[in-house]
């Protein structure tokens, strides 16, 4: 897994909230790659059962990726060291 370092786009939104809003751009942007990540997933056959903010990352290039519970976990864990 890629290192995201904004962390769960829940957490993310909370901390951009105070400092300017998402625009509808950065929006669409963020669903698109949410719908993409989904698209890969029913490809693979694979059922998320959990899409939430929370189970969402962000990375460097504000690409959101959908991952499982345990992968954010797992890189809050290292974002934090």
């Amino acid at each position: 897994m890629n290192f995201c370092e904004h962390g769960a786009l829940q957490d993310y939104l909370k901390k951009r909230a105070a400092a300017a809003p998402f625009t509808e751009a950065e929006r669409l942007k963020a669903a698109h790659d949410v719908a993409q990540g989904m698209i890969h997933l029913e490809v693979k056959r694979v059922v998320h059962r959990d899409l939430a903010a929370r189970n969402i990352l962000v990375d460097s290039l504000f690409r959101c990726k959908v991952v499982s519970c345990q992968q954010v976990q797992a890189a809050m864990t290292m974002h934090a060291q």
